[in-house]
């Protein structure tokens, strides 16, 4: 599953869109291209409501994934027990929360 909001990259048509609506905001820089960074002016909203909201979905799925994990990990027992490290890499991975690295702008 793949969350992130609407980014126009350079050299795309939805960049070229946004430019010319002057809806890309400035002093971005290419580092700040991705999903955790609003890098243009949304419609109905602040740029930082977009940037929030995607953090809150983001979270809020985590939590659910996380509370899911035992089940499936019971399931596959096997599978962890043939593969230790893989066992490893899910538990620690079930336990980290992403956040938004704020840069300066």
């Amino acid at each position: 599953m793949c969350i992130r909001d609407r980014t126009p990259y350079p050299g795309t048509a939805l960049y070229a869109q946004f430019h010319s609506e002057n809806r890309l905001l400035p002093g971005r820089s290419r580092t700040q291209f991705g999903w955790s960074h609003a890098v243009f002016q949304p419609k109905l909203m602040s740029p930082e409501e977009l940037e929030s909201g995607v953090q809150r979905t983001y979270d809020g799925l985590c939590r659910h994934f996380r509370g899911r994990l035992p089940g499936v990990l019971l399931k596959r027992w096997r599978l962890l027990i043939q593969n230790p490290r893989l066992a490893g890499i899910l538990l620690a991975g079930s336990f980290r929360r992403a956040s938004v690295k704020k840069e300066p702008v």
